[in-house]
């Protein structure tokens, strides 16, 4: 397939149902984005990367869910969650064992 060829394919594509932008579509976008801010700034933290927390957003509300080992560490996650831009509230499912 030639540039061009994959360049008009690529506009074309664009322009269907299935590429369009929803107002759905978008929120579950920035939904997934707060998501991933959360998780890097987990991650970025040496006292928490690593840990094995899952990470959802819905608006401005983050879910954290997981097992981890000690009781103390589910604090400093909540605070680093807690303290990304766009989250207004963090609901504690981390379990430990």
């Amino acid at each position: 397939m030639s540039l061009d060829t994959a360049c008009k394919t690529i506009a074309f594509l664009a322009e269907t149902p299935e590429f369009r932008r929803t107002e759905e579509r978008t929120k579950d976008l920035e939904d997934k984005a707060l998501a991933a801010r959360v998780y890097a700034a987990l991650e970025a933290d040496p006292r928490t990367r690593g840990s094995d927390v899952d990470v959802r957003a819905s608006g401005s509300i983050v879910s954290l869910s997981g097992r981890i080992t000690h009781a103390n560490m589910r604090k400093l996650i909540i605070e680093i969650a807690s303290a990304v831009p766009g989250v207004s509230q963090v609901k504690d499912g981390i379990t430990t064992y």
